[in-house]
């Protein structure tokens, strides 16, 4: 390994505010060859898989456009990664999940792409791999243009993970493009990524092993009949504006998200076998009364037609969402609904009470009355 990449983790986040010169950004991509991780298995990596798995997963509007889209891809997104003035820092609201929605969440996500597709290297293969000491100056990057505090870094990590195995999928599916083209291959390499780098890039592309495990998760891939309609907006920020559109927020579940994230703007599904899976939809939730309709991901209308859900993960909800992360924020929305009951209980008996009080007070204010009266007579 290269002496001048042997520094501790801490050289390359040693200023006080985590800030880089642009001279300096690309030290901070450290050694080009992937380092024995250091054993952290922290939550920020526990979602991250290699990154010839990330190209079998399932269409993450939250990742990667559908593959199966007709429309002309959107360029790369480029910001800055730079010191950014903390008056002009950006606020990010953040849904019950943990999940980036409404104002400046766009904006969020596309810094964390830049950071993904500028500052981490592309030879690893994991991103488990990567040193704790380059993740913490990713986290302080993030922090000198948002205002974010320590719980929502597990998030931006992993977000950048993602970000970083989908900016990877891309470069190699325009390689396979043009295949054995050596002049153009040599146009794709980012401005950002050294020769070295690039170089060894393609040579992990060479291996047998990365060929034959990258056509396994192509097939895979080939055969997903469910594109969704949602671009870069994401479960997450579609939930947000279909639950601030509505009169009745509390109403919109999971199968609505799934369903709206795979209608096209026309009005129509995306193909004819998400119509299909549409109409069974409609047809369960139409055979259960409103009132008892249940709203449990394990049995909603959602897994009874596309069956139960992958490990780990909830479809209709983004990227980084969990069964036990959702059933836990089910389980604080019911605690809080019901205490939101009990205070308007309380409130209604404490009005009962004060009516009471009042009526009282004027039944013995007219009985001194009528015993003042009397006194007078006498």
């Amino acid at each position: 390994m290269d002496s001048s990449h042997d520094s501790s983790d801490e050289d390359y986040c040693s200023d006080e505010d985590g800030s880089k010169g642009i001279a300096n950004r690309a030290k901070s991509k450290g050694p080009l060859i992937e380092e024995e991780s250091e054993g952290d298995s922290s939550d920020e990596d526990a979602a991250i898989d290699s990154d010839e798995e990330s190209e079998s997963d399932e269409d993450d509007p939250s990742t990667k456009e559908s593959h199966q889209s007709s429309k002309t891809p959107r360029g790369l997104c480029r910001s800055k990664v730079m010191a950014t003035d903390s008056g002009c820092k950006l606020t990010v609201t953040f849904n019950a999940i943990g999940q980036p929605v409404g104002e400046n969440s766009d904006k969020f996500s596309s810094y964390l792409g830049s950071i993904a597709s500028e500052m981490v290297p592309l030879t690893y293969s994991d991103w488990r791999a990567i040193r704790k000491g380059y993740k913490d100056l990713y986290w302080q990057s993030v922090l000198q243009k948002f205002i974010l505090d320590e719980g929502r870094r597990t998030y931006a990590l992993q977000q950048i993970g993602r970000l970083w195995q989908a900016h990877k999928s891309r470069l190699r599916g325009k390689i396979r493009i043009y295949r054995k083209k050596k002049k153009d291959i040599a146009c794709l390499k980012p401005t950002d990524c050294d020769l070295p780098e690039w170089e060894m890039f393609l040579k992990q592309m060479s291996r047998r092993k990365f060929i034959l495990k990258s056509q396994k998760f192509q097939e895979m891939r080939e055969n997903q009949e469910l594109p969704h309609t949602c671009s870069r907006q994401g479960y997450a920020r579609l939930e947000y504006q279909m639950q601030k559109e509505s009169p009745n927020p509390s109403c919109k579940t999971r199968v609505d998200v799934w369903c709206k994230g795979h209608t096209k703007k026309s009005g129509e599904p995306s193909n004819n076998i998400v119509a299909e899976r549409m109409k069974k939809m409609k047809e369960i939730r139409d055979s259960v009364a409103s009132d008892s309709f249940n709203h449990s991901i394990q049995n909603d209308a959602l897994s009874q037609v596309l069956g139960p859900d992958r490990y780990s993960r909830v479809r209709g909800k983004g990227a980084g969402v969990t069964p036990s992360k959702l059933g836990v924020v089910s389980q604080d929305k019911q605690m809080v609904t019901q205490l939101q009951e009990e205070v308007l209980t309380v409130k209604k008996d404490l009005v009962q009470m004060a009516n009471s009080v009042n009526t009282q007070s004027e039944l013995i204010r007219n009985l001194l009355d009528v015993v003042n009266t009397q006194k007078a007579s006498d």
